[in-house]
């Protein structure tokens, strides 16, 4: 092979490997500045979709542009969840929102949804 080709299939391959990143980085970023707090439930809920794809495609035999379709509705649906939930708790209460509890709340519901993944997928961690 040429050279250009090889630089080529470099760019391409690094393109395919690194969007994802880049799209979670910018999930961040809106995130940050729509609220003002740093959503540490960010990556959960992008491994939730692929969760959501993974079991509709291989348990439910849906096709594959179903299965996205339908994780990216799910995954939407519990963000919506959460946002009402949180909505009404301040609406109820009549009090300003507290941006001090919003970054741990956040950090415990990547954590719940980590452990409830592992024990339906039924895998262990593995440390790198």
């Amino acid at each position: 092979m040429s050279f250009t080709l090889h630089l080529f299939q470099f760019f391409v391959s690094g393109l395919t490997t690194d969007s994802p990143y880049a799209l979670i980085a910018i999930g961040f970023s809106i995130i940050h500045n729509a609220t003002g707090i740093v959503n540490f439930a960010q990556g959960e809920f992008v491994m939730l979709g692929g969760m959501f794809m993974v079991t509709f495609h291989s348990v439910l035999k849906v096709p594959w542009v179903a299965a996205f379709f339908l994780a990216v509705f799910c995954v939407a649906i519990i963000g919506l969840l959460l946002f009402f939930s949180q909505l009404s708790d301040d609406l109820l209460y009549t009090k300003p929102l507290l941006h001090s509890y919003l970054p741990i709340l956040t950090y415990a519901l990547g954590l719940f949804s980590k452990g409830r993944s592992i024990v339906i997928a039924r895998v262990a961690l593995v440390s790198i």
